[in-house]
């Protein structure tokens, strides 16, 4: 983080300029977009128009029983992968991801297709493939964004530079970041349009933002007192979530 304080007291810090330097990623919203596009080509092809990945994807994410598992290294990576895979892929793919995509169909269908659909899948001897999926180009493209990340983001950032002025080269804010989104009181709002972003952003701001500057406070003294970890190395990765989190910064946040 390079900023002068004279900046951040003027307000001509943008959120864009802070995630140049954001190394952050959410295994678990990698994992649960990878599970929903090998399913929806597997059994779905034909209703991709009415089906979107980020559609269902949203809908998964932001249930109180997936949390989020954020990484800023690549050992945490691999931490993070594994616990999705051990404690919450199994709940994904046979409960929640089938239940996604049947309301959301059951929302746009008639009821007779619907059931129809529903019938015919059922009896379908297709098997949900994800391995051929080319994750870093899905993630570079799908418009699907997290409202809390971006707000802890744009609001760990101030903190740091109005409380710490002496210290921001000791606190990594990705770590700090990671710390509060994995915080079992911090909520997933995942939106997939303009519109989405900006109803979700009031619900973070009116509902959670309190308890959740709270959690700011506490976590930037942590790593303030313990130090960082060495940033992602998975610079393919890092590209794609800072390609998408540029993208929407600039159509939906604004």
């Amino acid at each position: 983080m390079r900023n002068s304080m004279e900046e951040i007291q003027s307000g001509k810090i943008e959120l864009l300029d802070i995630l140049v330097d954001i190394r952050l990623t959410n295994v678990t919203e990698i994992k649960i977009v990878q599970e929903v596009v090998g399913f929806i080509n597997a059994k779905y092809q034909e209703h991709q128009t009415i089906l979107q990945p980020a559609t269902v994807a949203a809908w998964i994410l932001n249930r109180q029983e997936i949390p989020n598992l954020y990484a800023t290294s690549s050992r945490g990576y691999n931490k993070q992968r594994l616990k999705f895979q051990n404690q919450y892929s199994v709940l994904v793919r046979e409960e929640l991801l089938p239940r996604a995509v049947d309301e959301i169909l059951m929302e746009k269908l008639p009821q007779n297709l619907h059931q129809d659909l529903t019938m015919a899948i059922n009896s379908s001897t297709s098997q949900e493939q994800s391995d051929g999926v080319d994750i870093f180009e899905i993630l570079a493209n799908i418009n699907l964004a997290n409202v809390t990340e971006f707000q802890v983001i744009e609001e760990a950032f101030n903190y740091i530079y109005i409380n710490y002025p002496g210290a921001t080269g000791r606190i990594n804010l990705s770590d700090v970041c990671a710390l509060i989104l994995n915080h079992k009181s911090v909520s997933s709002l995942y939106a997939t349009s303009a519109e989405e972003y900006k109803q979700l952003k009031q619900t973070y701001v009116s509902k959670y933002q309190p308890e959740v500057k709270q959690i700011i406070h506490q976590m930037v003294a942590k790593v303030h007192s313990e130090g960082s970890e060495h940033s992602l190395s998975q610079d393919s990765l890092i590209s794609v979530n800072h390609h998408r989190r540029k993208k929407l910064t600039k159509s939906w946040n604004t």
